[in-house]
């Protein structure tokens, strides 16, 4: 779920893990099933793989340090009145999870409440991905 507005989240992380061990990291299957379509899924894979690389990690199939994770979630639709008419509104959540690749303990959590409209274009679309997804990663690793 994906959106075109304003990005209202939160982000919480394991005081005790060793962020700066991190180096490698990898993806857990199910990223395309979190989206609506999967040429969301597609692209916020893409942008997230830029921005981590942009950090210094490095995507491994072999012993990453750290695991990525997109669980699906839900979303409701609501109908808003406005002066040209109605439109359909949606709410859902994007979460991004990092987990030791290890203990698969979870280290690191980002959660995005984001409000779209089915009627924006997908231009529109990937460019709420690519916001959600820059402001999330802003802050990991923590500090």
């Amino acid at each position: 779920v994906v959106g075109c507005a304003g990005v209202d989240s939160q982000q919480s992380f394991d005081t005790e893990a060793d962020f700066a061990a991190l180096r490698t990291y990898d993806w857990i299957p199910g990223v395309d099933q979190s989206f609506s379509k999967p040429r969301y899924g597609d692209y916020f894979m893409n942008v997230m793989d830029k921005i981590l690389e942009s950090k210094g990690y490095t995507q491994t199939t072999e012993s990453p340090d750290f695991l990525v994770q997109i669980p699906p979630s839900e979303h409701y639709k609501e109908q808003l009145a406005t002066l040209h008419g109605p439109l359909d509104s949606y709410e859902g959540k994007l979460i991004i999870q990092i987990l030791d690749s290890g203990s698969k303990e979870l280290i690191w959590e980002g959660i995005s409440h984001e409000f779209f409209s089915e009627k924006h274009p997908p231009e529109e679309i990937e460019k709420g991905i690519k916001k959600v997804t820059e402001e999330f990663l802003a802050g990991f690793p923590p500090d």
